[in-house]
């Protein structure tokens, strides 16, 4: 058992029950428990290697940095961090609740999906409203011009999101915006419910983004289920973005109120695309495939609110 959890268990009042939930890629999570008790009194994250030890260096960064709003947002403490050439151990606060996993229908009405979403739309309203986004903030146009030169310099991806590219480098509208705190790992897995509060764990993708991307995050990457099987990856981004679907109705209304315009919605849909592309690299490129074909058969359209 790693050092900074032996320590940890002494200073703890009383026993404590350990329950290891995870281990692979090399990294473990592991939860004490009081006696009786169904939320963990801490967890703490084992890192092993270089790329589990550059995750979990990102992780404390980003609670480091969140620590002034970690109440007004529910988000975890930092109780212990320690590092060396080998490993990396942080010890954090528990957080209460269960994991929000949604499983919606494609016919759910308007009640079923503003119940399911709304909880997860207000915390969203506050983290954009009250955190500053992470150095080094630059402007969402900055934001674009990087994903083009990578997206270009990737040959398994150029020729497949050239019109990616182009709506981020000739699509954008006049002038220029701030980025906005991103989650950036923004899913029902990640975000626990307790009481009608929520709790958000799992902050190593923590940066500052494109406006809208933990919104379209969210909605996206939960479960829709149609004919009794789960929606692939282009029919969710489909039903979620350019239908008439109680859950795309939802999601245009939520753009709407942010005073966001048809043309800039348009421009962060495709940042947020073209990061998500790149950023979950354990997802198949051959997944992408049929969005991106189809995205580029219909001209790149954007979650137009009249759509």
């Amino acid at each position: 058992m790693h050092r900074a959890i032996l320590s940890q268990i002494q200073r703890t009042a009383g026993p404590v029950q350990l329950m290891r939930i995870y281990s692979e890629r090399g990294c473990a999570i592991i939860c004490a428990f009081n006696e009786g008790e169904a939320s963990p009194l801490w967890v703490a994250k084992i890192a092993r290697n270089a790329e589990a030890i550059a995750r979990l260096k990102r992780e404390h960064q980003a609670l480091s940095y969140l620590a002034p709003w970690a109440e007004l947002l529910q988000l975890p403490r930092i109780l212990v961090w320690e590092e060396c050439s080998e490993d990396a151990c942080l010890i954090m606060s528990g957080v209460a609740g269960q994991q929000m996993v949604l499983t919606l229908s494609r016919n759910a009405s308007i009640k079923t999906v503003k119940h399911s979403f709304g909880p997860v739309v207000s915390w969203l309203h506050t983290f954009w409203l009250k955190v500053p986004p992470p150095p080094p903030a630059t402007s969402v146009n900055r934001l674009a011009d990087s994903l083009c030169r990578r997206i270009a310099a990737m040959e398994e991806w150029r020729d497949r999101m050239d019109g990616v590219i182009e709506v981020l480098a000739r699509g954008r509208p006049c002038g220029d915006a701030p980025p906005v705190p991103v989650h950036g790992d923004f899913f029902s897995m990640n975000v626990m419910l307790s009481r009608g509060e929520l709790h958000v764990i799992d902050w190593d993708h923590f940066t500052a983004g494109f406006p809208l991307h933990d919104l379209f995050g969210f909605i996206v990457n939960s479960q829709y289920i149609h004919a009794r099987r789960l929606c692939a990856k282009t029919e969710a981004y489909f039903h979620v973005l350019f239908s008439q679907s109680p859950v795309s109705r939802f999601l245009r209304d939520q753009i709407r109120q942010l005073q966001v315009s048809p043309e800039i919605a348009r421009f962060y849909f495709y940042g947020f695309l073209a990061t998500q592309v790149l950023v979950e690299t354990a997802t198949p490129p051959t997944e992408w495939y049929p969005l991106l074909e189809e995205l580029k058969r219909l001209d790149y359209p954007g979650p137009d609110p009249l759509y």
